[in-house]
């Protein structure tokens, strides 16, 4: 535990942020104060280069050990256009949940072969009614064969500020 509550814990927090000496944060070089100034609050911000090496971490620890997966972003961490193509640059898979989720990440051109649906009954039985019957041609819903594929869910997580 940190003893100073204004530290900027690693592992909590990106790489990329930092304190400056008069107490506010920038990202990647930029100030959190003039982004909200001029974007307005509340925002999601990332970094798409710390997204990737984790991706790239987290696949390369499972490779080491030649024990073949695949990597899933849980979408329900957060989903836009751009982070499921940044998701995709990384060559991970993707979990949906919804009907919204699916249609944001094929929209974004994401892979459907990499795209697993994977909701309660009421919810997958909603995206087949009202989604799916209009991609069947590209939508592939992959089943995992559990005996040779781990499936692993990773929250690479955005930031809320």
């Amino acid at each position: 535990m940190a003893a100073d509550l204004n530290e900027l814990v690693s592992g909590i927090w990106p790489l990329a942020l930092h304190r400056q000496t008069d107490g506010s944060c920038s990202l990647s070089g930029m100030s959190l104060n003039e982004l909200a100034n001029k974007h307005a609050t509340p925002m999601y911000l990332y970094d798409a280069d710390e997204i990737l090496e984790r991706a790239l971490r987290v696949k390369s620890a499972f490779a080491k050990h030649d024990l073949p997966c695949d990597v899933n972003y849980a979408s329900k961490a957060f989903l836009s256009i751009a982070m499921a193509k940044i998701i995709a640059n990384a060559e991970l898979h993707l979990d949906v949940a919804s009907g919204g989720e699916l249609a944001i990440a094929l929209r974004a051109g994401f892979p459907a072969a990499n795209i697993a649906l994977t909701a309660p009954r009421g919810l997958v039985t909603l995206a087949i009614w009202n989604v799916i019957p209009t991609l069947l041609p590209c939508l592939v819903i992959p089943c995992i064969d559990f005996s040779r594929r781990l499936s692993i869910e990773v929250p690479l997580a955005a930031r809320y500020f």
